[in-house]
């Protein structure tokens, strides 16, 4: 976009500048004291601008496959596991997606391609069943594909990222979510053998088992729990009761409070050991996961009396509008 406009000095002579916008960078130039000639000049500076950038030496493309291999070698030499369990079948399914359609190098993907890859996501049936893949699970996906994408801007593979145009999809908080009865709790911990005092913790703190996987000695203070949470950063403390404290008291010599879930493989038997009180149709239906004991926590505070702005700093929510989630349902 080109453009003139003028300046008075103070001796009088008014002088007019050229001002020419090209992909985000301004270019401004004094072209004459009269606006013809100006307008001349104007387009002569145009082709200056045009033909000097079209001879700058042109970045070379660099390949998805490179890009997605840098990436995961990076995530892997940060130490950080079990981000990168979760990043990376998410991550995978994406590259693929743009192998099958040809798409080649990073430059080349668009909005459009992200967006078309996800909205069959969110079509996919789940085990041949009728189940759809939740939002959440769609959400976070688009939040791997904008943390890759960035990373590529970041090491200057490419000069934008595309997935910034991406918004996340909207949760239907309309919904009841699943919690355990009374006697689903009893039926969960009297089988849960090696993996009880971990699913009680859950059960009686609220805190989210991906905090709870990585809980430290260091994190347990004069009876409160003190911790920077893993989703959103903040920093939580509250008080633990004393049957809590009872469990942690013998653990504070690990290195984790729960070295019973500190591989992949235990926090998927930890999960099939609770799923097993149940059905497998009442399991899909309720979505029934870790989660759920935060959920069953929420609902016993509430039912019990709790204010929602005293469960809300428990729970550790930014906003007091999650809180109320639940408690429009107690």
């Amino acid at each position: 976009m080109a453009s003139i406009y003028a300046i008075k000095s103070k001796n009088g002579i008014t002088k007019f500048y050229g001002d020419i916008t090209y992909n985000g960078n301004r270019y401004r130039k004094c072209l004459a004291t009269n606006k013809k000639s100006a307008l001349l000049e104007l387009n002569k500076f145009e082709h200056e601008i045009f033909t000097s950038l079209l001879s700058e030496p042109s970045t070379p493309k660099i390949e998805v496959n490179k890009a997605y291999w840098d990436f995961l070698r990076n995530l892997e030499l940060s130490g950080v596991k079990d981000i990168k369990i979760g990043v990376l079948p998410r991550l995978k399914r994406f590259y693929e997606y743009l192998i099958n359609i040809r798409i080649i190098y990073l430059e080349d993907i668009t909005p459009i391609h992200i967006q078309t890859f996800l909205n069959k996501r969110r079509k996919t049936r789940v085990m041949q069943g009728t189940r759809i893949i939740s939002t959440s699970s769609v959400n976070r996906e688009i939040q791997v594909i904008k943390r890759f994408l960035s990373y590529c801007v970041s090491m200057q593979m490419i000069d934008r990222n595309p997935a910034l145009a991406i918004q996340y999809f909207k949760k239907d908080n309309t919904k009841q979510r699943f919690y355990f009865s009374d006697e689903h709790t009893r039926a969960v911990l009297e089988n849960a053998e090696e993996f009880r005092d971990f699913l009680y913790f859950l059960l009686h703190t609220g805190l989210r088992p991906t905090d709870t996987f990585t809980l430290k000695p260091k994190h347990i203070s004069n009876g409160y729990l003190k911790l920077q949470m893993n989703k959103t950063g903040d920093y939580l403390n509250i008080p633990l009761s004393e049957s809590i404290m009872d469990i942690i008291k013998p653990r504070l010599i690990n290195e984790f409070i729960f070295p019973e879930i500190d591989t992949s493989w235990n926090k998927k038997q930890c999960l099939k050991n609770v799923r097993k009180n149940f059905e497998p149709d009442f399991v899909r239906k309720n979505n029934i996961n870790l989660h759920t004991f935060r959920h069953t926590y929420a609902h016993n505070m509430l039912n019990k009396g709790v204010p929602k702005e005293v469960l809300q700093t428990l729970l550790g929510h930014r906003s007091i509008k999650t809180t109320e989630i639940y408690a429009n349902w107690v």
